[in-house]
C-alpha cells in the first residue's frame, strides 16, 4: 500500500518542522500532512503483519492505545507512540519486571504493583 499524502501519489516525503508540530511534506507537489494523521494510516498498513506474528507466536498485542494521547499507535517493539512520540517506561519502577502490553496504562508500574499501591492508598 502506498502512503502518499497527496493526489500526485508521490511516496517521496520529507519531514518538516513547523513551529510546534512535526509534519511531512510531499517532495513533488508540496502538500503537507501532520504526523498524527500520517501515523494513523501507516499503523493501519502494518497492523496485519504485526498482529499476525504476535498471534502466531502467542505474544502480546504489538500495537496498543498510547498511555499519553490515547491514539491506537503505541508500537511495543519500538517502545514509542507513532502519533505523539511518547515513550512509556517498560520496566516496573517498583519490582523491576517488564510491563506487558495490556498493563502499559499503569506505566511506570506493572498492574500488580499499581494494584498494591491503590490498596495502600485506600487503607
Amino acid at each position: 500500500m502506498v502512503l502518499a499524502i497527496s493526489e500526485c501519489g508521490s511516496e517521496l516525503l520529507k519531514p518538516t518542522q513547523p513551529e510546534n508540530e512535526a509534519a511531512l511534506t510531499c517532495s513533488r507537489c508540496g502538500a503537507t500532512e501532520t504526523r498524527e494523521s500520517f501515523a494513523a494510516r501507516a499503523i493501519e498498513t502494518v497492523r496485519s503483519a504485526y498482529s499476525y506474528e504476535a498471534y502466531k507466536d502467542g505474544g502480546d498485542e504489538p500495537i496498543i492505545d498510547c498511555p499519553s494521547c490515547d491514539a491506537e499507535a503505541y508500537i511495543m517493539a519500538e517502545c514509542r507512540c507513532a502519533a505523539c512520540g511518547f515513550e512509556a517506561q517498560h520496566e516496573c519502577e517498583l519490582c523491576g519486571s517488564e510491563v506487558p502490553a495490556n498493563e502499559m496504562i499503569f506505566s511506570p508500574m506493572c498492574g500488580y504493583c499499581e494494584h498494591k499501591r491503590q490498596r495502600m492508598l485506600e487503607d
